[in-house]
């Protein structure tokens, strides 16, 4: 009987010990928590369309821990976070800011400057004909999402309408993500009842966040042409930067019917042109064949046309590649060329010939420049140096 009650009562003591232990546990880890005190600013001033701005609070790991939302520039949100590492988010559609905190045994007061993250762009077109109906513009490659981290992500497109106000066609200001290249294609369409015409100018920068540009074109063409000239230049921040460009029919590798060379980037032209079933230079029975389609081809006049190198390939896929090709075959078709591919009719991925037809390269996504194969058979796109 004696074991017995020595059994029970450990028994007790145990299950005792367990019950304590865990409320301590408990109520320890709510004791720990801190108010965190969140406020915002932004580096010039809130809108009623900048709310609502989502609060988050990261952990170490990058883990979200506590989420709260502003709804005011007078608000003060309080997280209630564990002592640790944190970094706290503030953010909403087009700004970002963030703090890294400690929290200790103390509460906490933190203030975020919210900086945006895209670039801005308004233009104006002045001077054109009358019977013009409607301005498109499409804006090419960008970033298409902003990550917790500040990080951007995604590539895609921008497109945008002007509007008719008097004589002159213009936009108010449009948000749009910064560059994922080190260059900028803007390509213009111009309708009026009768026909449409397209332009594209390669910026030879990369739009950048936190910066507004302002386009201003005019129209300088005779009656039965576009013709315009504009400037490029930056505003509000650092020191003015004019660029000077030019596009319509009479400017030499501008994007329009009348049979100019196609420009894809600041330094290429892109053939008309396209070549099927053709062979690399590693095929032991037809090594030159693309070198001498390259030799004899001619466009418009111009000869000297060739395949591209490794590098400009690369370009051409992050300018292109993907969502961006439709833009540049519109481009092509207006001019009466052949589309490039990206993926057969097959489903395959399509891989052009590159760097003297020894590597090759795809539109496709997810694809890089890789070796061609020795009995495999490409197809060819030719360039030529601006």
């Amino acid at each position: 009987m004696k074991k017995n009650y020595n059994f029970f009562s450990v028994l007790l003591l145990l299950l005792s010990w367990m019950l304590i232990s865990c409320e301590k546990v408990d109520l320890s880890s709510e004791m720990e928590k801190q108010n965190v005190k969140v406020t915002t600013r932004a580096t010039t001033s809130f809108s009623k369309e900048d709310f609502p701005i989502s609060i988050y609070a990261l952990d170490a790991s990058g883990k979200k821990v506590a989420e709260q939302s502003m709804n005011d520039g007078n608000q003060t949100l309080n997280l209630k976070l564990p002592p640790g590492s944190y970094r706290i988010v503030a953010r909403n559609e087009t700004a970002l800011g963030y703090a890294d905190v400690t929290v200790a045994s103390k509460g906490l007061s933190v203030s975020i400057t919210m900086v945006q993250q895209n670039a801005r762009i308004s233009m104006s077109l002045s001077g054109l004909p009358d019977e013009i109906k409607n301005i498109g513009v499409t804006v090419s490659p960008l970033y298409t999402a902003l990550e917790l981290n500040g990080e951007l992500s995604g590539s895609g497109t921008k497109s945008f309408e002007l509007t008719k106000e008097n004589d002159t066609w213009k936009t108010g200001e449009i948000l749009l993500y910064p560059s994922t290249s080190s260059t900028t294609t803007f390509t213009l369409t111009i309708s009026s009842d009768s026909e449409q015409k397209s332009y594209s100018y390669v910026y030879g920068k990369p739009l950048e966040r936190n910066r507004p540009y302002n386009f201003v074109g005019n129209y300088q063409g005779g009656d039965d042409a576009f013709d315009v000239t504009g400037l490029i230049y930056l505003e509000d921040w650092g020191e003015e930067e004019t660029v000077e460009f030019e596009f319509g029919p009479n400017v030499e590798g501008t994007l329009d019917g009348n049979g100019d060379h196609l420009v894809v980037t600041e330094n290429l032209y892109l053939s008309l042109m396209e070549w099927t079933d053709i062979v690399s230079a590693n095929n032991e029975g037809n090594p030159k064949q693309a070198k001498e389609i390259a030799a004899e081809y001619s466009e418009g006049g111009m000869t000297g046309w060739r395949m591209p190198t490794a590098d400009e390939a690369k370009e051409l896929k992050n300018l292109y590649g993907g969502s961006q090709l439709a833009s540049l075959n519109e481009s092509l078709q207006t001019l009466g060329g052949t589309p490039l591919s990206d993926i057969d009719e097959k489903g395959d991925k399509v891989r052009y010939l590159c760097d003297d037809g020894l590597k090759t390269f795809s539109f496709a996504d997810n694809t890089t420049v890789s070796n061609a194969g020795a009995k495999s058979t490409y197809r060819l796109r030719l360039v030529h140096s601006r």
